[in-house]
């Protein structure tokens, strides 16, 4: 069979675009080089990182830079997104579709078409903040094909949805604690369940020293690759 999974609409229409894209009008290489170490470079935590090592990771970030040293909005948010584009979403994102071929499936990413990928470098950055004309467009689309039958508006503000608001603008003492517990809760009840595999009180304090939990998998895949050279 062809499975035809939905990487990477969102991206393509900006739900990884930095919010600072949207409130900072100046920037330099090192500003885009910070962006993406604090959010892409995640997996353990920042305690464990030496001042040097941290340094070192900036500088071979910038090195994968194309941009000049002064940056306005535009160019922040376009080379934010083209690193992005080259690390994450080929390497990580798109390469889910190997488990499809494990299995002897083909595939097929409508949303990386030449055609698709066009349109969306065209579309002005304003129109990209958090994916919101890309959503409205999807959903008066589907809205319209369907004669009215299926609803994929937003849903309404849940009280989950509205505590993350409340988390994301406390102080960080007091946003650093439940983040992790919210990573805890998240990596128990996520689809695939990902750490169902390890011990509870090992995720639990993997988690409250500030692991994610990608990086609690890979905490447990090191550690087994060392057991074995």
């Amino acid at each position: 069979g062809v499975f035809t999974p939905g990487h990477s609409g969102d991206f393509l229409a900006g739900s990884h675009t930095p919010k600072r894209a949207f409130t900072q009008s100046s920037f330099r290489r090192c500003d885009v080089a910070g962006e993406i170490y604090g959010h892409h470079y995640n997996c353990s935590p920042v305690e464990a990182v030496s001042e040097n090592s941290r340094s070192w990771w900036l500088g071979h970030i910038e090195s994968q830079l194309s941009c000049g040293n002064e940056l306005d909005a535009i160019g922040f948010a376009d080379e934010y997104d083209r690193w992005d584009w080259r690390e994450r979403q080929c390497k990580y994102i798109v390469n889910n579709v190997r488990c499809y071929e494990f299995y002897g499936g083909d595939w097929w990413l409508p949303l990386w078409d030449r055609a698709f990928v066009d349109f969306w470098m065209k579309v002005p950055l304003l129109m990209r903040r958090q994916r919101l004309w890309g959503c409205r467009q999807f959903e008066s689309y589907i809205h319209d094909a369907t004669n009215g039958k299926v609803d994929i508006s937003a849903p309404k503000l849940t009280v989950e949805r509205l505590l993350g608001k409340v988390r994301r603008r406390m102080p960080q003492p007091i946003r650093k604690p439940w983040n992790r517990l919210e990573r805890w809760r998240r990596g128990r009840t996520q689809p695939i369940n990902a750490l169902a595999r390890y011990a509870p009180e090992e995720v639990a304090r993997l988690t409250r020293q500030g692991y994610s939990i990608n990086g609690i998998v890979l905490y447990h895949h090191l550690a087994e690759r060392e057991r074995w050279m």
